[in-house]
């Protein structure tokens, strides 16, 4: 239990730490029009945000900033957002049960920051936020429009969409006829309509900056291999007794792979961690009884891990997650003893069951291609369904060393595996 009790505390520790999101090199605009170089908080917000955390240099104090005081900021060539009094559409985008029965958009105005994706003589913002996705267009000095698209009811009960973001689109981009047909095809999606900014100026020669950064998720190979210590518990209503028994080691391997998700900074991961498992130990259960420990087991753990990134390529992450295990001629074997304390006659064999669910949760270091984990894991099983009067426990920690096939080194946009 105290073995439980450490691994929690890491786990909170580590949990605190990596709560912490990188600061990176940026500035920002206040109401003044006087710039401030500083270093920024990456939260690579998922909603548009209404203030930011900054620090004036890098081992500087944390400061605030709020919408009511800046009129702009970026992270050097990765995010920029501008704050606008803007009209927003507040039509439903979600649930069908919930959408509007008038065709035209209902909109309040709003001050946000918007997400800049294109910045040129036409810039193309995005917002996010309260269960609802509108994007925004500016010409030169011209006022910050939405692009208007929503999905209402027709008097007659049916569905029917309202894609005026399109003609007004077709009235900005003045390019050759055949544009005309791109405007056409162009969704209502961040990839779609920044891709046809980009063919807008190839078409017109207008250079544009783009902000949006490509994200897409990647997947990483890792190999593993540790030890563990078991301590396991049986419990039984036969005439053997109850016994535990701790100091159990064994061993694991397998691969790990491991599936980088494409938000937040790249710092939470799918983890699927195939490994074998072995197990040994002979015991003395009572003054009459001897046991032989015998674990053979395929392991599928499935979890999240979730990392906190530090310099020159360190990391330290935490993850948790379900294990379903197979167990392959596993059991116990319970041996009768002579006088002279030694097995003899075989009495009992108790096979695991088949399949187990069980659990788990660890911390862990890395560096460069390496890295080490100390993982806790849980596993209750029935030893027989012939015999239901037998329950083990056992829990087991574990020190596993990965090595990664598919190393990238860290960025602003991704970050690295094992």
């Amino acid at each position: 239990m105290k073995k439980i009790y450490l691994l929690g505390y890491l786990l909170i520790y580590a949990s605190s730490f990596l709560a912490q999101t990188e600061y990176q090199k940026g500035y920002f605009i206040n109401n003044d029009n006087q710039r401030t170089e500083c270093f920024i908080l990456n939260e690579d917000w998922y909603e548009n945000p209404f203030s930011f955390t900054y620090k004036l240099n890098p081992n500087g104090e944390e400061l605030h900033a709020d919408i009511e005081d800046i009129t702009c900021f970026e992270i050097d060539s990765i995010l920029k957002y501008v704050r606008r009094e803007v009209e927003v559409d507040l039509s439903a985008d979600i649930g069908i049960e919930n959408y509007s029965l008038q065709q035209a958009p209902e909109f309040e105005t709003q001050i946000l920051f918007l997400n800049v994706l294109v910045e040129g003589d036409l810039n193309l913002y995005y917002y996010k936020g309260d269960n609802l996705t509108r994007f925004f267009i500016k010409y030169m000095d011209e006022k910050t429009t939405q692009l208007i698209f929503k999905w209402h009811y027709t008097v007659d009960g049916g569905l029917a969409k309202n894609e005026l973001y399109k003609r007004q689109l077709a009235s900005y981009m003045q390019c050759n006829p055949q544009f005309r047909f791109q405007i056409m095809d162009v969704s209502y999606v961040k990839k779609s309509l920044v891709k046809l900014f980009e063919s807008y100026e190839k078409c017109s020669g207008k250079p544009n900056m783009y902000y949006q950064a490509k994200r897409k998720g990647h997947f990483v190979l890792n190999a593993s291999a540790g030890g563990s210590l078991s301590f396991l518990e049986v419990i039984t209503t036969t005439g053997v007794g109850n016994y535990k028994q701790s100091g159990i080691y064994g061993f694991n391997m397998g691969p790990e792979l491991e599936y980088f998700f494409p938000i937040k900074n790249n710092k939470l991961t799918l983890i699927i961690k195939p490994s074998i498992e072995i197990d040994r130990s002979g015991f003395h259960v009572s003054d009459r009884h001897y046991a032989k420990y015998k674990l053979n087991y395929l392991t599928l753990p499935i979890g999240l891990r979730y990392y906190g990134y530090m310099q020159n390529n360190r990391r330290l992450f935490f993850n948790a997650g379900v294990s379903f295990s197979s167990a392959i001629s596993s059991g116990i074997d319970t041996y009768n003893k002579n006088i002279d304390n030694e097995p003899t006659t075989h009495a009992h064999f108790l096979p695991f069951t088949k399949f187990t669910l069980g659990f788990f949760a660890g911390v862990g270091y890395g560096i460069d291609k390496l890295a080490f984990e100390l993982r806790y894991n849980g596993i209750n099983q029935n030893l027989t369904n012939l015999n239901p009067s037998w329950k083990v426990r056992q829990n087991n920690l574990s020190i596993v060393a990965f090595y990664s096939f598919d190393f990238v080194k860290q960025s602003s946009e991704i970050q690295p595996g094992f």
